[in-house]
Order: C-alpha cells, then structure tokens, then sequence
C-alpha cells in the first residue's frame, strides 16, 4: 500500500524519506501539498488540448515543470509550455521560475506556499520584476480516510489581478489508481475536470484528465509522464 499513499492525487500521509514519485499532476490547477526529498530531481510533462467546441484554442504541446529539492522543505521550480494557436503557429511561452515552501505537514494534513514570478527570458525586453506577474498560493490537503483525499489551492497573481481557486476529491481504486475531480476557476470563471493517475513503478507515473468551463464554451483534455531522479 506504500505506492498508493504517495500518488500525487491522494496528497495525504506522505513521507519525506520515501522513495516514491509523488507529483503535480494531473489536476489543472491543485498541486501535491508535499515538498520534494532534498536533492531529489523530477520532471513532469505533458500535451495539453483546449478547445471551445468549434475549434483548437492555444494549447500546449507539451508543457514542461522541473522540480529539485533543495532541501526536505524547500523546492526550486521551473517551468514552460511548447504552445500551438489556432492559426497554426508554434511558439515558446512565458518561463516561471517559483519555490515551494513545506509550512506544515503531519500525518493528517499539509499545507504548503508557492510563489512564482513569470517572464519572457527570450524576447529581449526586461522589465523590472514588479511589473511582471507574480503569483502567490497555498496549497492544501486532508486525510479524508485511508483511501479518500481533499485538495484544495488558494492564489493570487498581482498585476493580472487574477484570484485562483480549487477543491479536489481524490479516490484510490488499488495500488496503482486513483481518481479525482476537481472544481477550479480564475476570477468569475468557473471549470470542472476529472481524471486518474497510474504508477507505472515508484518513480514514474502517467496521467491523464480532461473537462469543460461550466460558465463558459471550453473543453480541455490533457495526457502526460512524471519521473522521479534520486541520488
């Protein structure tokens, strides 16, 4: 049962000295509420599809996040997405560079602090770091039973003026998946998805999750792999 209890979908009794993936995805917007092992590396990935029924929205193809413990409380993030738009054209998107910060964790419940900040490192126009976007969120999770998780995010990203927010229900089915859905929204809009995750082994995982806006004309899917570097 050790596999189950550190899929990333649970986000509950996790150990720090564990030698199994635990990742962000898939959910769209709630993250693992735990912290990476100190000097441990992964790497999460994956094609994301949005479209609003008639056509392809900018998508990614794939999206890209690494993570590295710095220490059992502190990780360095890094991430990007390869983006294709509804005209065909293919681009790199912002870089984010962020932190996540274990505040508390117990047996029960974690709670954890992300900050990020948000460029184009590739455009030649640097602006003062004030002026870009710069988010700020708690992620949280509950030990609802041995096999039930609640996750939930809180966020806000200065000068978009953009509140994110999240609540997710996580079931483990065996050993290898779990489940979840989760309702999410930015601002006034509001989504619904759902997906699973499988445990491939103990440091690699694949995922998939798809759904729609409820107030708005949008569906996405999105399949990927995390894996999981230890020295």
């Amino acid at each position: 049962m050790k596999k189950l209890i550190y899929i990333v979908l649970l986000f509950i009794c996790s150990n720090n000295y564990a030698q199994t993936i635990a990742t962000d995805r898939p959910s769209a917007l709630t993250e693992n509420a735990s912290t990476l092992l100190d000097n441990g590396l992964q790497l999460e990935t994956g094609i994301l599809i949005n479209s609003d029924f008639k056509e392809l929205d900018t998508s990614s193809i794939p999206n890209f996040l690494m993570r590295y413990g710095i220490t059992n409380k502190i990780e360095v993030r890094i991430m990007n997405d390869l983006l294709y738009d509804e005209l065909g054209q293919i681009s790199l998107g912002n870089w984010t560079l962020g932190t996540k910060i274990q505040l508390i964790k117990t047996d029960q419940y974690a709670i954890s602090l992300l900050p990020s900040i948000q460029f184009d490192g590739f455009s030649g126009e640097f602006s003062t770091i004030i002026e870009q976007p710069i988010n700020t969120k708690i992620v949280g999770s509950w030990a609802l039973s041995s096999s039930l998780g609640l996750g939930y995010t809180l966020g806000y990203t200065l000068n978009d003026n953009i509140l994110g927010y999240s609540l997710l229900i996580s079931k483990s089915l065996n050993d290898n998946f779990t489940t979840f859905i989760e309702l999410y929204g930015f601002n006034n809009e509001i989504n619904i998805d759902t997906g699973l995750a499988y445990l491939i082994n103990e440091k690699l995982q694949f995922d998939t999750y798809f759904g729609t806006g409820l107030n708005t004309k949008m569906i996405f899917g999105s399949v990927g792999l995390s894996y999981l570097f230890l020295k």
